[in-house]
């Protein structure tokens, strides 16, 4: 049985799950807009508060051990498979209860029965969190696995819409298709688990589980904080104002999902690699700086450029009937850029076993966020959502500079302004072109010209600026 595998170069792993989240986002955004199209704003919005009240339970099931598992085997491979027996059995059980309370919290909210019964569909996600071990793959740096999976499931998920969903009452069979992809795409990669390791064996947690279990709490924390803060919105907007609300504020977060897919794709690719370079701090200096720079070069085209497209970007991807989310695109722009900010701030901490500081920034920002949500929201529908996200990303940004992360702030600075000065021209004629010389005309080539000469802009500026691209790659390369 084998216990690992050779780490390739950040790079080379760059490739494989780049290239698949990349293609991963094309189909998602053809999923998405025909989903939007099909299913109505009302009924898109019922699918996006079923989801919001599942994203509780999955944080339960998941008990914050993806990001434990990640670091741990990372450090020390041959634990592997004593960490995956005891997760599977505390986790075993916990679905299992989540799928009870899921149920019985059902009764107290007394939602309409085509909302209960979106919920209840969900309790094989449950499941399919439950043995979830693409963890495992990520810390031993096989991103190929990691990539499969996500273009497997993103494959089987637009195929699956294309074919079947077509009304509004199918949002029940929407919600089918995403777990059921889900949950088939994790038992290929038990599979693979199994092949390399052996059958886990299926028991009752131990102490020793339990032990683990409690290694992980920060992390489960971390995660309910940010579930609760990225999911408030839609509960409130579902029980305070409407499901039409829910869907215009579902498109808009749908993007911001989308802007925020290279930083964690950077944050899985390094994780392992600063976890493993604990007793090393000029390589992990180094390797911090490196991630750090890839991130900042990345989100701040993609979401001072995006604001420069926003009514185009809504009109190609979910039609005129959603335009109402614009209002809110442009602050869940900015609050994409303090995330991506964020996430790369906080990933040196968690590798390096420093979670609490993450913890207790996010535990701020969340703070912040509920009360601004719980004010904000009944009074001013999304745009208090938008402006309640906007200050939960902004205050956890300032905690974080607060508290010195493992980070050279100075260099890191550094980098950002020139990759701001380069970004902001670009921004500039990005905007101008979508607002003037392209303004009525049709969506689609509306949004590639401008996109496209905002990007071509900022790549021609950044060496103006001091930056040289394939610099950047070069680096990325020569790290293992």
């Amino acid at each position: 049985m084998s216990t690992a595998t050779s780490p390739s170069s950040l790079l080379t792993n760059l490739f494989y799950l780049g290239g698949a989240r990349l293609t991963v986002v094309c189909m998602n955004l053809v999923t998405t807009s025909f989903m939007a199209r099909a299913l109505g704003v009302e009924s898109y919005g019922i699918l996006n508060f079923s989801l919001s009240y599942v994203a509780y339970f999955i944080i339960v099931v998941g008990l914050g051990y993806d990001t434990l598992v990640t670091r741990d085997v990372a450090h020390d491979p041959s634990r592997t498979q004593r960490i995956v027996e005891g997760v599977l059995a505390v986790r075993t059980v916990l679905a299992a209860l989540c799928i009870v309370a899921m149920a019985l919290g059902l009764i107290v909210l007394d939602r309409p029965a085509l909302t209960n019964a979106a919920i209840m569909v969900h309790a094989i996600t449950l499941v399919s969190v439950s043995i979830g071990l693409s963890s495992v793959f990520q810390g031993l740096q096989d991103m190929r696995t990691i990539a499969l999976r996500e273009f497997g499931t993103s494959l089987i998920n637009l195929v699956a819409t294309l074919t079947l969903i077509r009304a509004s009452g199918d949002v029940v069979l929407a919600v089918a298709i995403g777990s059921l992809t889900q949950l088939s795409m994790n038992l290929l990669i038990m599979r693979k688990y199994r092949h390399h390791f052996g059958t886990p064996t299926l028991r009752l947690p131990r102490a020793e589980d339990l032990h683990f279990a409690r290694q992980s709490l920060p992390f489960f924390w971390l995660g309910l904080l940010i579930a609760v803060t990225y999911n408030l919105h839609f509960v409130l907007l579902g029980l305070m104002r409407s499901e039409a609300e829910v869907g215009y504020f579902a498109a808009g977060w749908k993007l911001f999902n989308f802007a925020i897919i290279l930083p964690n794709l950077l944050s899985a690719l390094f994780l392992p690699r600063i976890a493993q370079l604990r007793d090393k701090p000029e390589q992990r200096a180094t390797t911090t700086l490196a991630a750090m720079q890839a991130i900042l070069i990345t989100i701040l085209p993609i979401t001072l450029l995006g604001q420069g497209v926003v009514t185009p970007i809504l009109l190609v991807l979910f039609g005129p009937g959603y335009l109402p989310a614009a209002s809110v695109l442009d602050m869940l722009f900015l609050s994409a850029l303090a995330v991506g900010i964020n996430v790369g701030l906080g990933m040196p901490l968690i590798a390096l076993g420093r979670q609490g500081i993450l913890l207790r920034a996010v535990a701020i920002g969340a703070g912040i966020g509920i009360v601004a949500n719980a004010i904000l929201v009944p009074e001013y529908g999304i745009e208090g959502a938008a402006v309640a996200t906007l200050l939960t990303e902004a205050v956890t940004l300032v905690v974080l500079l607060l508290n010195r992360p493992d980070m050279p702030l100075r260099a890191v600075a550094g980098f950002g302004l020139r990759c701001l000065v380069a970004v902001l021209p670009a921004a500039w004629l990005t905007h101008w072109l979508s607002a003037g010389p392209l303004q009525g005309q049709p969506a689609l080539p509306a949004l590639a010209l401008a996109g496209a000469a905002g990007g071509v802009a900022y790549l021609l500026l950044l060496p103006v600026a001091g930056i040289r691209p394939l610099r950047v790659l070069a680096d990325l390369r020569s790290l293992r």
